[in-house]
């Protein structure tokens, strides 16, 4: 997993290979695409297509956490995210 920290930018990665012992994840979001920051946004990096999040207070993202979901953090543009 390799992050850029001036952008915060995940490159695409699979929870469980870098935690063995994850089964599931979880992310709380705290602030709001476009209000508090730019950019930032979550993505699932499915075969077809990359599915992508958008950041709204409160919103609870679980899901399992092997390779079935590939992921990343898209970069911040501007603010906190």
């Amino acid at each position: 997993q390799t992050a850029e920290a001036e952008t915060g930018t995940l490159a695409p990665h699979v929870d469980k290979a870098n935690q063995g012992r994850y089964d599931i994840s979880a992310l709380l979001y705290l602030t709001r695409a476009g209000v508090d920051h730019d950019g930032g946004h979550f993505s699932f990096n499915d075969i077809d297509a990359d599915r992508v999040v958008k950041p709204i207070p409160g919103r609870l993202l679980t899901f399992c956490s092997g390779f079935q979901n590939v992921h990343q953090v898209r970069p911040v543009f501007h603010g906190d995210r």
